[in-house]
């Protein structure tokens, strides 16, 4: 533990001399909403995909409906995954005719398990600058009992071609991510992080220890989010490595990791923080900054704290001190709820029947009222 101690203290004596996020100065800009894309595709109420461009909506075959529309980051590949029942079908379009590229039958037989129904798509997602997809799979069952899915296998799907290429098989995969640049695959399992070329090829671990937190339908899987100014692929994750599932506990202190991909790979813990209940925690976009909510009082717990612990210098007052930055209250019986908007505003309410109660404040403190969201 001495050593452990040590080395943790090293790594957060290095991280200072890493890059910062520019300081807040207050008062912030109006929060801006994301400029949204018009949808180029869509499902209608048939169940049928429409494309803008083209005037005739795409039926698809056997009774199919339209369950998911995906493009590649070029707007030049879509793909459609659609079911009817315990039937699957995984379609795209090319000169503006419907392609099939995995039926029923295929996607059934990508799993072995004697219970299931159906396999799909589970988590789909492109390699950035390629129509090459790639996907987890997903078991459907009607088989008494509860079931529930986890990242476990990896294959890529050539939305051009059509080849299906299994990557890792059932129970070598999990969490995936995907650097900016298309170039490295990010793995997250329930006890390592590593990563691998976009070839599968020159694996190397990044992190051993506590990764995904919880079982079941609880499992928690920690954030990855991309340095996309970094000149060489580099991500920020937050993890409880002092979590230990035997002890029953939820405090454990969390820890903010940088990592970079390049030759050699290099790790550096940037900050670390106590929590009262790490499920309560939430880690900013840019990864430099974390938000938890509190009880003030647990024989009060309608009030409720907002506090955030920021990336800087340990040994400034504005280093990793959390501030309290705000308190607020949640009706009896509903759930309070934070996330990040962006890399400098918080949401925080709490959750009601069909939706939520949602305010924003930003870093300065500052309050901007939204009313209720549906979710």
């Amino acid at each position: 533990m001495i050593a452990l101690a040590l080395a943790l203290l090293l790594l957060m004596a290095a991280s200072s001399t890493f890059a910062q996020p520019a300081p807040v100065e207050c008062p912030l800009p109006p929060y801006q909403l994301p400029l949204m894309a018009p949808e180029r595709a869509f499902i209608d109420e048939n169940g049928d995909v429409v494309v803008n461009g083209i005037e005739t909506a795409f039926d698809l075959p056997d009774n199919l409906n339209a369950d998911r529309v995906l493009w590649s980051d070029d707007g030049e590949a879509l793909l459609i995954e659609a079911s009817d029942g315990f039937r699957i079908g995984v379609f795209t379009i090319r000169d503006g005719d419907l392609v099939t590229l995995l039926d029923n039958e295929t996607m059934f037989n990508l799993r072995d398990e004697d219970f299931r129904d159906a396999v799909t798509l589970f988590r789909p997602q492109f390699i950035p600058g390629t129509h090459t997809m790639l996907f987890h799979t997903q078991l459907l069952t009607d088989a008494e009992g509860i079931y529930f899915e986890l990242p476990s296998d990896l294959w890529s799907l050539d939305l051009d071609t059509g080849t299906l290429t299994e990557l890792l098989p059932y129970g070598g995969a999990g969490q995936l991510s995907i650097s900016p640049d298309g170039q490295y695959l990010v793995i997250v399992g329930f006890d390592r992080i590593w990563t691998v070329d976009v070839a599968m090829t020159n694996p190397r671990e990044l992190f051993s220890g506590t990764t995904w937190i919880g079982v079941g339908h609880g499992v928690i899987e920690p954030p990855i989010v991309w340095d996309y100014e970094a000149e060489v692929p580099t991500f920020r994750t937050m993890l409880f490595p002092d979590f230990d599932a035997n002890l029953a506990q939820f405090n454990a202190p969390f820890r903010v990791f940088e990592f970079t991909l390049g030759e050699p790979t290099s790790s550096t813990l940037l900050f670390s923080g106590e929590t009262e209940f790490l499920l309560n925690t939430a880690l900013s976009p840019d990864g430099y900054r974390v938000v938890e909510w509190r009880w003030d009082d647990p024989a009060n717990p309608k009030q409720i704290e907002l506090w955030v612990t920021s990336y800087g210098d340990p040994e400034s007052e504005a280093g990793t001190t959390p501030k309290l930055l705000h308190t607020f209250e949640v009706p009896q019986g509903n759930g309070p709820l934070i996330e990040w908007a962006d890399e400098v505003h918080i949401r925080f309410g709490h959750f009601i029947p069909g939706g939520r109660v949602v305010s924003m404040i930003d870093l300065c403190g500052e309050i901007v009222p939204l009313g209720e969201q549906q979710n």
